[in-house]
């Protein structure tokens, strides 16, 4: 039996007797990739497959008036070079809209080309021999000197993404004239690459109309879509397959140009090609945490309570605006403490440099950092413990959404554990070397579920049970949680459930995996899956 109903089930409590959920047992992929057999979408081998490398731009801003591609044609090996002239004219990329090859180079590493070959070296020799003529332009890698009137514009006539994003709650500056005590401080934090072992890329093949696409992504739908819209394709013409991620860590999120650029190349060239980045491009081109620079004032009274908090963000959106998770900077300080006057103001800029995208709790790790070394400062200022006054200052609910912790007693309950081990003795410290100890605490809007999702449950003659869905585990053990949580349902052994994901053709839709939302989406979805099914 087959379904898609969704069931009122009981909720579990801690009440329950669970038989299957909180046992170990060994993951379902872990044979696969301790033996090497867990193919990826880099280890995708088809019969005449073609390797594409890109040619980038070794400039930060520079138009491109000219591209031969004569020397790169005569390399051994070498089958095609692409470039604009043969795509279609509305193909568009980045939500610029710009084409999908540069024509403006706007950042070292930008894509202007590709070459096409029957192997990798060859591919790469080809890049090496493509001549392009560039004309160089002004370019600005500083956020704040961005914001210059006198800056080079990278669209356009402002280097403003977006109107500033503002949010007020109580009346700051009232707040901050009153406190006994105020630091003021500016806060940067630096770029970060995600750098996953395994590269962005996939391997595409048109076999007539449909396309298969095996990627490296967080989410196979997600792609499924994006190809489907840039290239003018039925969502049932594509097929997208990532068995196995090796790693993504938010820039995974979106689609990113090896994709399409395999399937452009793919039926261009009548031969499955195979797009993967190499470190170089990976660093240059595959997203990044954006750097942000933080103006920060925050106060508080004689008893050591925060009266006010007021910063001003900068954060480095790159050259271009791609999708997925928002970096929300101002999260921490909206959030994290009992404060009644808060104000944050956020400014997304362009800079010649490689786009940002969500890297693990985007926008409030560099919050944090900010925001907590502030705190350190004003513990000391005042003279309080800097435990004692994150104790004190500590948020008993959602400030802006007006709701309870979903685990109130998480915070405080680490601050109490803590306390009872400030005092251990440190470890022992190698010769020339000092240990010393810090505080800092952190929260993180995820764990929510990112509905809908969608599972099949059917069950085998032998009573086994087949559960299929179109999620994807990329790396965080998905296979094996959702197999107990069907288990647990079932009231059967983990050994007799197969499960089936990673594949838009081999289950019904399921979101991105983002945000720590998988497990929290589908887990619901499983359970009422299975629940139908014995029904």
């Amino acid at each position: 039996m087959k379904t898609e109903r969704t069931t009122d089930l009981p909720e579990w409590t801690v009440d329950h007797e669970f038989r299957e959920l909180g046992n170990s047992s060994r993951r379902r992929e872990a044979a696969d990739k301790l033996t090497g057999s867990a193919r990826y979408a880099a280890d995708v081998r088809l019969p005449d497959q073609l390797q594409l490398a890109f040619v980038r731009s070794p400039h930060p801003h520079a138009r491109v008036v000219s591209i031969d591609r004569t020397d790169a044609l005569a390399v051994p090996g070498v089958v095609t070079v692409i470039t604009n002239d043969d795509l279609a004219p509305d193909l568009t990329w980045y939500e610029e809209e710009l084409p999908f090859f540069a024509e403006v180079a706007r950042f070292v590493g930008d894509e202007v080309a590709a070459v096409v070959a029957r192997t990798l070296d060859a591919a790469r020799q080809g890049v090496a021999a493509v001549r392009v003529g560039y004309e160089s332009i002004e370019h600005v890698t500083d956020p704040v000197r961005a914001l210059d009137e006198d800056a080079p514009c990278i669209h356009g006539d402002s280097n403003l993404v977006d109107e500033p994003e503002t949010t007020e709650r109580g009346d700051v500056d009232a707040a901050l004239a009153a406190a006994s005590f105020v630091i003021e401080a500016e806060y940067r934090t630096p770029t970060a690459i995600h750098n996953a072992l395994e590269p962005h890329g996939a391997v595409a093949h048109w076999h007539g109309e449909q396309l298969d696409i095996w990627a490296s992504t967080q989410g196979i739908n997600d792609v499924r879509d994006m190809v489907a819209d840039t290239l003018g394709l039925h969502h049932q013409q594509i097929r997208v397959v990532a068995d196995h991620i090796g790693g993504g860590f938010g820039a995974k999120q979106v689609p990113w140009k090896p994709t399409i650029a395999a399937a452009l190349a793919a039926r261009i060239t009548g031969h499955p090609v195979q797009a993967m980045n190499d470190r170089r491009g990976e660093n240059l081109a595959a997203g990044k945490r954006n750097s942000t620079v933080q103006r920060l004032r925050i106060g508080a009274d004689q008893d050591g309570r925060l009266v006010g908090i007021d910063v001003d963000i900068i954060a480095d959106n790159g050259a271009y605006g791609v999708a997925g998770e928002a970096s929300n900077v101002a999260g921490a300080y909206r959030h994290l403490y009992r404060c009644d006057a808060v104000r944050t103001r956020s400014r997304r800029v362009y800079t010649n440099t490689g786009p940002a995208v969500a890297f693990r709790a985007p926008g409030y790790v560099e919050s944090t950092f900010a925001l907590e070394s502030a705190m350190d400062e004003l513990a000391h200022r005042i003279g309080i413990d800097p435990l004692e006054f994150r104790r004190l200052n500590r948020a008993e609910h959602d400030q802006v959404e007006q709701l309870p912790w979903s685990s109130p007693e998480a915070l405080p309950t680490a601050i109490d554990r803590l306390d009872e081990h400030r005092g251990d003795p440190p470890g022992p410290v190698p010769p020339g070397m000092v240990r010393g100890r810090g505080i800092a605490i952190n929260e993180w809007m995820a764990a929510t579920a990112m509905p809908p999702g969608y599972a099949w449950a059917e069950f085998n003659s032998d009573g086994s049970v087949h559960i299929a869905t179109s999620t994807q585990d990329i790396g965080t053990g998905t296979r094996t949680a959702l197999a107990r949580v069907a288990a647990e349902e079932l009231g059967i052994g983990i050994a007799r459930i197969r499960i089936s994901m990673g594949d838009t053709a081999a289950g019904p839709p399921a979101p991105t995996s983002a945000g720590s939302t998988t497990i929290p989406t589908m887990a619901p979805a499983i359970r009422a899956a299975a629940a139908a099914a014995l029904a």
